[in-house]
């Protein structure tokens, strides 16, 4: 074997290295704090220059996150996990166009694929195997705009006609060497065939469409262990100065690596994602409300703190959702007065130079060139600048000093013409104020969902807390509305609140949860059933949360971020989970409802802890104990699992978790129930199966129940009927019994505003 003469540099141009090597940059500019922008891998270097020099940064951008691990086995592994995130969005383009010969649904055109590819495997068609196939389907589906090109391809394997031929991309082997370089040198990798094999199993039973080739050996299974570096340690210590964006079907790096990031990271970051699919929210595509957020970022005055509340957010109100206090600023403009958070004070407008005499916030759409008002109420001005045809300035990337061409330096008071959409515009530089010795009295971007006209929408998925000190307490107008405010639906539109993410633990047991609305509000538990996860509740979350209720979503242990726990899960563990997690909130009782498994496991709550229980609801749910025949099932569908992964078991039965008829009619919600249900670890669906097989008959528990109780069913549930709903409402003669049309098993999934309404009327009801 022949050593390269960079062999010897190899254990030295890892992520940390050269994040060091940014801060001797940082150092030799003379600057206190560096602000940060990467997107996709560089997200990898951000991360480990706020873990290793946190109060160097100033404000960071991250978008297109890897987990904290970087771009580990892990997350290698979770490509395959965003493929199957993505492809619902190319099923549905290429649906719609019946031209190319693959479906007329979603589900159809699934399924020519998945065949299309076990035809490959068997006889190639013109050079391309199953391997190339998924490879080139996994490439494609990164921008909408190659959606077309592989459409063709994939039309041209079926038919056998001719496959469009692809350029070579310059310099392909350079970089997947430096690529793996790098990566192979942040972390260990896996070192024995045995782990790799187990990977590979599990991966093709969970993700079907790229099967187990991201989880397989690789050339970092080979790098030597003593040129690997201890991984970057990332947690919450330090300032919360971190802004994550994240496109929600990314299939480079999936939106569960930026939720772990996020968590990872704790009070110092803050996660907005954009309900938008492909890799990239800000280098490959373009959306009006996502790129709001770095602006009000960029022009924070002293770097902004995340609350330790979830924020009141009103459509239309802009990024931080309610009104702030802030100090009084000079005449001459703000801290960045004519960038992107500049705007009509006193002179001249810095969007379009309309004269706002004494006004603080930017002109609205027809004040801007038409001598209109100004308003305080900060507008979406990535929306609404653009319709008024005038678009700001870019904000500047990095605080403090600017330089300009050459050794030019722009200083206090220096101007630059910048010509936008043909439109010259002068830019006004002003250096921020100095910065104060403590900013934790600085608000951070509230949690958000911003509906833009002819833009994207950005949906905050989580607000994080800021913990560790002691803080300035805050005048009460800030704080969050009680019920009667939430429910206020006023010109800007009905108030909204975003979740915040946490884990507790019950007896070394990692599990996840997430919390919707206002603390004071009703506490409401709402449990998911198998094989699902917290997200099958998250419709009614926000709806409960906009009508003043504490909404409190778990992942069952097992399930979606919780810990997984092989053998056997019986329900008085599950039910002690919850108990365990009301009693981590502070939270003495609460409405507690369930779908399906989940509807067992509150009637098992009311059973072992009826002091914990307000109200129950109950959904897609039977009371009885399981026939030895259902018992044997249950028990060999946990075998079958195991072997055999979640793939097979979630495509059998997508037709009665959902009515027949609304897995076309209802794509969104399909492919919502299927990445829940192929998401699920194996071994936790199977220990559930064990425990469910052997749960408790619950007829004497709900005759015994004196609380409130809300029974709903989907009409066409073929998994419990209405008979058994109304079997329950013959042992609890005071339920409410709701029936919902055109819907089966998973009526908030299928009829998420029937249901939703329903849900809130029972709930806003109970004392």
């Amino acid at each position: 074997m022949r050593r390269l003469p960079s062999a010897p540099l190899l254990p030295h141009i890892g992520t940390a290295d050269v994040a060091r090597d940014m801060d001797r940059i940082r150092a030799a500019l003379g600057e206190e704090r560096v602000s940060y922008l990467g997107a996709s891998c560089g997200t990898q270097l951000g991360t480990a220059y706020a873990s290793l020099f946190p109060g160097r940064g100033d404000r960071i951008v991250l978008d297109s996150n890897l987990g904290p691990g970087g771009y580990d086995h892990r997350a290698m592994r979770l490509s395959a996990r965003g493929l199957e995130d993505r492809f619902p969005d190319f099923a549905a383009y290429v649906a719609a166009r019946p031209e190319y010969g693959l479906g007329t649904t979603p589900r159809q055109v699934r399924a020519t694929c998945q065949e299309l590819a076990r035809r490959l495997e068997r006889e190639p068609v013109q050079g391309r195997d199953e391997t190339a196939f998924r490879g080139i389907t996994y490439d494609r589906l990164y921008a909408d705009a190659d959606m077309p090109e592989l459409a063709e391809i994939r039309q041209a394997l079926d038919t056998g006609g001719p496959v469009p031929e692809q350029p070579p991309f310059p310099g392909l082997e350079a970089l997947r060497s430096a690529r793996f370089a790098v990566i192979c040198g942040d972390s260990p990798w896996p070192r024995t065939i045995r782990e790799y094999q187990r990977d590979v199993r599990a991966d093709s039973g969970r993700y079907p469409l790229l099967g187990g080739a991201t989880a397989d050996i690789g050339p970092c299974a080979f790098r030597p262990r003593s040129w690997v570096e201890k991984p970057v340690r990332v947690d919450d210590q330090g300032p919360s100065n971190l802004l994550l964006v994240q496109n929600e079907r990314d299939p480079g790096t999936p939106l569960a690596g930026a939720k772990a990031l996020r968590r990872a990271f704790g009070d110092r970051a803050g996660l907005v994602t954009v309900d938008r699919g492909g890799h990239g929210v800000y280098p490959f595509g373009a959306d009006p409300c996502a790129d709001d957020v770095p602006d009000h970022r960029a022009t924070a005055r002293a770097g902004p703190r995340l609350r330790g509340r979830t924020g009141r957010v009103r459509r239309g109100s802009g990024l931080f959702g309610e009104r702030r206090r802030r100090r009084a600023e000079p005449a001459t403009g703000g801290p960045w007065s004519g960038s992107a958070g500049g705007g009509c004070r006193s002179g001249p407008c810095s969007t379009c130079g309309s004269p706002r005499p004494g006004a603080r916030w930017p002109c609205t759409p027809p004040a801007c060139g038409t001598g209109g008002t100004s308003r305080r109420a900060r507008p979406r001005p990535a929306c609404t600048a653009r319709q008024a045809g005038c678009r700001r300035p870019a904000a500047l990337p990095v605080p403090g000093r600017v330089r300009g061409g050459g050794d030019e330096r722009l200083r206090a008071g220096a101007r630059r013409n910048v010509t936008l959409d043909g439109t010259e515009h002068q830019l006004t530089l002003t250096p921020p104020p100095p910065r104060a010795r403590s900013d934790r009295h600085h608000r951070a971007p509230s949690p958000r969902r911003c509906g833009c006209p002819g833009g994207g929408e950005a949906a905050v998925a989580v607000a994080t807390l800021a913990a560790g000190t002691e803080r300035t307490p805050r005048p009460r107008r800030n704080r969050l509305p009680d019920r009667a405010a939430a429910q206020r639906v006023s010109g800007r539109g009905p108030l909204i609140y975003a979740a915040r993410m946490g884990t507790y633990e019950v007896d070394g047991v990692r599990l996840a949860y997430e919390e919707w609305g206002p603390e004071g509000g009703t506490p409401v538990v709402l449990v998911h059933g198998h094989p699902f996860d917290r997200s099958l509740w998250r419709a009614q979350a926000r709806r409960l949360a906009g009508a003043g209720c504490r909404v409190v979503l778990p992942d069952l242990r097992g399930y979606g971020e919780s810990q997984v726990v092989p053998g056997r899960t019986p329900f008085p563990v599950f039910a002690g989970d919850v108990v365990a997690l009301l009693d981590h909130l502070g939270i003495a009782d609460a409405v507690v409802g369930g779908v399906s498994m989940g509807g067992q496991i509150t009637m098992e709550i009311r059973r072992l802890h009826p002091e914990r229980v307000r109200a129950l609801v109950l959904a897609g749910t039977s009371y009885p104990a399981e026939t030895e025949e259902g018992r044997v099932g249950r028990l060999a569908l946990a075998e079958r699992l195991l072997a055999e992964g979640m793939g097979g078991y979630a495509d059998e039965v997508i037709g009665r978790m959902l009515a027949p008829y609304n897995v076309e009619a209802k794509p969104d919600a399909a492919a919502h129930v299927l990445r829940m249900m192929r998401g699920t670890d194996p071994e936790g669906a199977a220990a559930a199966l064990r425990g469910r097989a052997e749960r408790a008959d619950y007829e004497a528990t709900l005759s015994a129940v004196t609380e409130p109780v809300l029974v709903v069913v989907g009409a066409d549930d073929s998994f419990t009927t209405v008979a058994d709903a109304e079997a329950i409402r013959r042992l609890v003669p005071h339920a409410t019994l709701t029936v919902i049309d055109g819907a089966g098993h998973l009526p908030h999934l299928e009829q998420p505003e029937e249901t939703g309404e329903a849900l809130v009327e029972f709930v806003t009801g109970v004392d």
